[in-house]
């Protein structure tokens, strides 16, 4: 996978959602693809294989190293050993 530069809208469907909520959410994505722009930084949206759970990397475009991970591969490697544990714990008392 390659980083994308900037910020994508996603669709979100929600009965609740306002047309000028909408607007907002995409004004915000605009000025945060701006502020990557400046800073010369893009956003890499991943999911992790174990824990299913969203990974956002900011790369660093000059040197393609990664700046940030959120989740940290701390959290990540944390989530998967707990989620490890429960699934043993379920099995044995089953």
């Amino acid at each position: 996978d390659t980083p994308r530069r900037g910020v994508e809208a996603a669709a979100v469907s929600s009965p609740k959602a306002e047309p000028s909520s909408s607007a907002s959410i995409q004004e915000t994505i605009d000025k945060l693809n701006a502020f990557a722009a400046q800073q010369n930084i893009s956003l890499k949206f991943s999911v992790d294989k174990t824990t299913g759970r969203t990974i956002i990397r900011v790369i660093d475009e000059q040197t393609q190293k990664v700046v940030r991970q959120l989740p940290p591969e701390e959290v990540l490697e944390l989530a998967a050993n707990m989620e490890e544990m429960v699934g043993a714990l379920v099995s044995h008392n089953v």
